[in-house]
């Protein structure tokens, strides 16, 4: 009896280390695999933005207005 009440002891809190263990890779991967495509599409924005023609005069409403052609 006293075995098992070690043994308890012993194997919950590395049951639940080895599953935050497991949750944090987890995490840690979604971020690494969101930020390398965040940086694609950051990068691709700003070719996008570099082509862009923006039109109106300066001190007008449009002055901010791109679009690609």
């Amino acid at each position: 009896m006293n075995y098992l009440w070690l043994l308890n002891v012993v194997s919950v809190p590395a049951l639940v280390a080895a599953g935050w263990f497991g949750f944090l890779l987890i995490q840690l991967f979604l971020l690494y695999s969101t930020t390398r495509r965040s940086k694609r599409v950051l990068l691709l924005l700003a070719k996008y933005r570099s082509a862009a023609r923006c039109v109106g005069p300066r001190h007008s409403r449009s002055a901010g207005f791109c679009w690609r052609p």
